[in-house]
Parts: C-alpha cells; sequence; structure tokens
C-alpha cells in the first residue's frame, strides 16, 4: 500500500496570518468539487489534500456552503481581468501582493515566458513552497517567490533582487489584502506599487467599504475575527478617491448587495487626477 504524506499543519494558530490563508485555500478546494464550480480551483484541493489540519473544525467554522462564493467570485474576478491583461500585453508580468496560499500560477493558462512573482511573508512562502514540493507541482510560468513586508517601504527592494523589470508592464494583484491592513499600510503599498510601476500598469484590488466596518449587522461576524487575531482595519467609501491620492486611476465595480467594491487601477504619472 502506498502511503501519502502530508505537510503538518496542525501547529498554525487559530486566526493567525497563516490560518486566514489556510480559510482561503479550503474554500477555493470545497468550491472546485461542486458539480458547477465558478473557479475550478484544483491545485487548491490537491493542496488541501496534501495538508495535516484540522479540516472538520475549518468546515464548521467557514461554513463553506455559502462563504466559498464570495472567495472564488472574487478570485474568478481577478483571474479573468490579469488573463485579459496578459493576453493585451503579452510581455507584461503580474505582481500577487499577499499572495498567500494562491494558486494563480498553477491555475491560469498563462502567455509562455510568462513571470509571475509572489510576494509574502517568509513563514507564509516556506509553508506553501512545503506543500507544492510535496506535491511535485509545476507552475504555468515562471514563479518568483519573494519574501518581503509589504506593510513596509522597502519590499520593492526585495522585488529587484529577485529580479524585477520596473520597465516591463506590470499587472499588480491585491486580493483579500487591503482590510487586513490598517490605513496608513495601505496607502504606503500603493505609493510604493505605484513608484516602480510604468504608465499603463494596472492594479486589481478589492476592498470594503468603511460603512460595512461599523455596520450593526455585520458587527457580530467581525468581533468574532478580531477574536481570533482576524481583524479587519480598513474600508473606504471612496475606493476611487483613496486610489487616485495614490498613484492609480480607478474603475470601481460596487459588489452589490454586498458593501464592497474591487478596482482596476491604472497607473498614472501623476498621484492625482
Amino acid at each position: 500500500m502506498t502511503q501519502t504524506y502530508k505537510v503538518d499543519f496542525s501547529d498554525v494558530r487559530w486566526g493567525s496570518v497563516e490560518w486566514t490563508n489556510l480559510c482561503t485555500l479550503y474554500l477555493r478546494a470545497y468550491e472546485s468539487h461542486s458539480p458547477a464550480p465558478i473557479l475550478g480551483d484544483h491545485a487548491a484541493a490537491d493542496a488541501v489534500d496534501r495538508i495535516e489540519y484540522d479540516w472538520a473544525r475549518m468546515r464548521r467554522a467557514m461554513r463553506p456552503g455559502s462563504n466559498q462564493y464570495m472567495v472564488t467570485m472574487r478570485a474568478k474576478q481577478l483571474d479573468d481581468w490579469s488573463a485579459d491583461f496578459l493576453r493585451r500585453h503579452p510581455d507584461a508580468v503580474v505582481l500577487h501582493l499577499g499572495c498567500g496560499m494562491d494558486t494563480r500560477a498553477f491555475r491560469l493558462p498563462l502567455p509562455a515566458g510568462t513571470i509571475i512573482y509572489e510576494l509574502d511573508d517568509q513563514a507564509v512562502l516556506a509553508g506553501k513552497q512545503a506543500i507544492l514540493d510535496r506535491e511535485h507541482a509545476t507552475p504555468r510560468c515562471i514563479r518568483r517567490p519573494v519574501a518581503a513586508d509589504l506593510a513596509q517601504a522597502q519590499w520593492p527592494v526585495a522585488l529587484a533582487a529577485a529580479g524585477f523589470n520596473p520597465g516591463a508592464p506590470a499587472a499588480f494583484v491585491a486580493e483579500g489584502l487591503t482590510y487586513y491592513l490598517p490605513e496608513q499600510a495601505d496607502a504606503l503599498l500603493l505609493d510604493r506599487a505605484a513608484s516602480i510601476a510604468t504608465p499603463g500598469s494596472r492594479l486589481g484590488v478589492d476592498m470594503v467599504s468603511a460603512d460595512y466596518l461599523t455596520n450593526p449587522g455585520v458587527a457580530p461576524y467581525l468581533e468574532l475575527a478580531a477574536s481570533r487575531g482576524d481583524r479587519w482595519q480598513f474600508g473606504s467609501n471612496d475606493p476611487g478617491g483613496f486610489l487616485a491620492a495614490h498613484g492609480w486611476q480607478a474603475d470601481i465595480t460596487t459588489c452589490s448587495p454586498w458593501p464592497a467594491a474591487s478596482a482596476d487601477g491604472h497607473h498614472q504619472e501623476s498621484p492625482t487626477t
């Protein structure tokens, strides 16, 4: 009998950053088993199969029957956005800011030679690599992990050391990231991204409104999340204005009825229009 060896994640603290990454991975894996999946992230399902964790507890906490849709629809929208940008700019690179356990480099049919830079904390990237090594997973593009603290100003230095060419057009992806950072850190992240982006580069990002964070109807959920260490810190009722103040001209798509938005940001020469 062949024994399947798994990567032990049992010491991942409930409510930690690594835990939120596992939550997203689990919801995508769960949705991939649907008869008519939106995202169909089979790479996520393969990863979950290789991880030793209390998935029964995760299922009770995450209620995937309903929560799978927000995560997979967001990922699908950004997948389509990324693929469209790369079709029009086959020499472009992708910068995934706060990549977590995302499998975009493995699930998207990308143009030959496309480079995806995956930026995140060193511990997150190390855990992800252990799973990929266990799976013998092969990306569909050139994948370059970059250990960096995106809440600090110096992450472009690490990116340059990994071979990033600031002269090439870039698709920046910040998925499920902005509300976990305080406003000043989000502002710095956008400023630094704009500083290394050529005109015509794009930013795909999702944000929640400030009203959402103070809505009494969602307060129990946010309080429960905060008690686990999963604290949502920033939202904006004017995402276009916030992005424009930090170098990006935005096209906003509101995810009604949820008070949230996704933004397709065009890099501009100056921080305001």
